[in-house]
């Protein structure tokens, strides 16, 4: 099995300046955060996110990770926020500590998704908000290189939460006035970067791999992906 990314590779994935010069302008205006808010990222990561929400908002962000090598590459790369160790079913944070809680591409790594949305609705103050984004499993399997590959496909769509398990959780944690936004990316890939990453998936069979690189290679015409990502947020009145 390969082994896990450095939290370097982690952070130049995942936060790079085309991801966040799109996504942060969208989670501060969807969520509403502003400079009087105070905001907790859980999942935080590397802290790319976080970090930037701060500049763009002028808030004062709190990133919380389970992970401690991601934390403390965020501490060494960024003085914009606060990092704290914990997890998002048992956040060390006090009752009502936050404005926002923001949730990015997390709910699906998680063991108690729904424990870990009624955290957020605990350390939330009122009026208050949760911010989800998400990616919904139908959406999740018709993404690139998803698509080409059944194995994979079925994967990644069985990992991701419905639109109804999330909007369930929230309401029993005690949301109300939810909201969500669809989001294009239209993100233009590169064939051979999408190629090197299959390697993550050792549980493709070779057959499958060979099958779908050369259905891949035949269909791959440059053209953006869409891959549509749901924004959901909930609030506490």
């Amino acid at each position: 099995m390969r082994p896990a990314p450095s939290a370097a590779d982690f952070h130049a994935e995942r936060y790079s300046e085309d991801n966040l010069s799109f996504w942060v302008p969208l989670l501060v205006e969807v969520g509403g955060i502003g400079a009087e808010h105070r905001v907790l990222d859980v999942g935080c990561g590397t802290g790319g996110f976080t970090a930037a929400i701060a500049d763009r908002s002028g808030a004062e962000v709190v990133g919380c990770d389970r992970s401690p090598s991601l934390l403390e590459h965020a501490r060494r790369t960024s003085a914009a926020a606060g990092w704290v160790e914990g997890s998002a079913e048992r956040l060390p944070f006090a009752d009502q500590s936050f404005d926002r809680v923001v949730m990015s591409l997390l709910l699906h790594q998680v063991d108690e998704p729904a424990q870990a949305v009624a955290e957020a609705f605990r350390v939330l103050r009122r009026p208050g908000a949760l911010v989800v984004r998400t990616v919904l499993p139908e959406d999740a399997a018709e993404r690139a290189p998803f698509r080409f590959f059944p194995t994979l496909a079925r994967v990644q769509a069985e990992q991701m939460p419905s639109l109804d398990d999330l909007i369930q959780w929230m309401r029993a944690a005690g949301f109300d006035r939810i909201r969500r936004r669809r989001v294009l990316r239209n993100k233009r890939l590169e064939f051979d970067a999408v190629e090197a990453q299959l390697q993550r998936y050792p549980f493709l069979r070779k057959d499958e791999l060979e099958n779908g690189l050369r259905w891949m290679r035949e269909s791959w015409d440059g053209r953006p992906d869409p891959r549509p990502v749901h924004f959901v947020v909930a609030e506490k009145r």
